[in-house]
């Protein structure tokens, strides 16, 4: 019999020994078995989050994003858009020619025109108020200013309405071919009897305001040739007077290129032509919002799904290094548990040897089968670490159908001015 089969069959108290021995292994074995069953849940943890892992690159089908509603929108409103480009610029030509203008039509600043106005009120206003208020025709310099006010915006009222109205048409038709067609010689002799109207009606506003500061009442004024006289020799009012008729003659022919153009009509054909170039120009930025909106949106989707797929990469990758921890605490369990075991029979199998009076067999006689704990170990196995996938090359599919939309609507547009063109050429 050997050293081994003669431990085994030695016992305390005349028992084998074979049964002490494995109880002592049962005993060794539970922290290794809890250290397995912790590797265990933990790679379970993590395998159960692998599933949840997907790519940061959209499926092209989601990054091919359709334009095919913009290329029909824009060949269903650009043509119409285009030939009331072309019509407005044909009736901008035609207005040229027939009345024989060969300049550029006129855009006034309407804004800064309104301001001038206001500018010249103001500056009568305070001079009226000075001349007004020196004859002491007034209880303050307040009611004076308030005075002055309403006889400036009077004038400058007038006079704008006047060269708005009339004096544009004074000259209707002068350069054209058929000038003396009655289209433009009625309207220029209706303008002329209404100019000679307006100068009558302000030299009698005027002489009015003059006759109030030589009289220096607010009572009605008294028309005589003695009245003339007086204003003539009256330096303020004669002051008043000229100052007057400068801000008419200035507000008249401001009035004429304040708000149009000077030439009656042409501006508004102009404009029809500006107007049908906005509307070009606001369909196409439309167009072009509308695609770098759905490419932006797009591009939002690939960061988004960038983002939650970092996360869940993060979140298992966390588990697999619990896991790997895990199986680290479990070999060194495995080998606490084998030295343990080993040092544990040979105290057993001294002991027993002692009782027996027979020498004790050496620790290494032991067999490795009843000492190893290595089939803890075979049973785990632990998954890898994944790394997310990189998001650049969605990015660089994206730019290039971006690139490839925004090439394709520019071709439409260019396709279809030139089909047009062609056809109304």
């Amino acid at each position: 019999m050997s050293t081994v089969e003669r431990t085994q069959a030695q016992g305390m108290g005349g028992q084998p020994m074979d049964g002490e021995i494995y109880r002592q292994r049962e005993t060794q074995a539970e922290p290794v078995i809890d250290a397995r069953d912790k590797v265990l849940s933990e790679c379970a943890k993590a395998q159960a989050l692998a599933p949840n892992l997907g790519g940061a690159a959209l499926p092209s089908s989601e990054l091919d994003t359709d334009i095919e509603d913009l290329v029909a929108i824009v060949a269903t409103l650009l043509p119409g858009k285009i030939k009331a480009l072309w019509r407005a610029i044909r009736a901008l030509e035609a207005f040229r020619v027939h009345h024989g203008i060969t300049r550029e039509p006129v855009v006034p600043h309407i804004l800064l025109s309104v301001m001038i106005l206001l500018c010249m009120i103001l500056g009568e206003s305070v001079i009226n108020a000075s001349f007004f208020q020196n004859a002491y025709m007034v209880a303050s310099p307040f009611a004076a200013l308030l005075l002055s006010t309403l006889i400036s915006t009077t004038n400058v009222a007038v006079s704008v309405c006047a060269g708005y109205f009339i004096g544009r048409w004074r000259e209707y038709g002068h350069n054209a071919v058929d000038s003396d067609a009655p289209e433009f010689a009625q309207r220029r002799e209706r303008a002329g009897q209404q100019f000679v109207a307006y100068v009558l009606v302000m030299a009698l506003f005027h002489i009015s305001v003059g006759l109030v500061r030589v009289q220096e009442s607010l009572d009605p004024v008294q028309h005589s040739l003695e009245s003339y006289k007086a204003l003539l020799t009256t330096p303020e009012a004669l002051f008043l007077v000229l100052m007057g008729v400068c801000i008419s003659v200035l507000a008249y022919h401001k009035g004429k290129t304040a708000f149009a153009d000077p030439y009656p009509g042409y501006g508004g054909r102009a404009h029809a032509v500006l107007e049908a170039e906005e509307d070009l120009l606001d369909l196409r930025e439309e167009i072009a919002q509308q695609l770098e909106e759905r490419f932006d949106e797009a591009e939002e989707a690939v960061e988004k799904t960038a983002k939650t797929t970092k996360r869940a990469y993060e979140k298992y990758n966390k588990a697999v290094t619990a896991s790997q921890e895990a199986r680290r605490t479990l070999e060194r369990k495995v080998r606490t548990a084998e030295s343990g075991l080993r040092a544990r029979i040979a105290q057993l199998a001294g002991y027993h040897s002692a009782v027996r009076g027979k020498e004790a067999p050496a620790p290494e006689a032991i067999p490795d089968h009843l000492v190893s704990f290595e089939e803890y170990l075979d049973v785990v196995e632990i998954p890898a670490f994944a790394h997310p996938p990189d998001v650049s090359a969605s990015k660089a599919r994206l730019a290039k159908a971006r690139a490839e939309a925004q090439g394709r609507l520019s071709n439409e547009f260019q396709t279809l001015f030139q089909t047009i063109e062609g056809e109304l050429s």
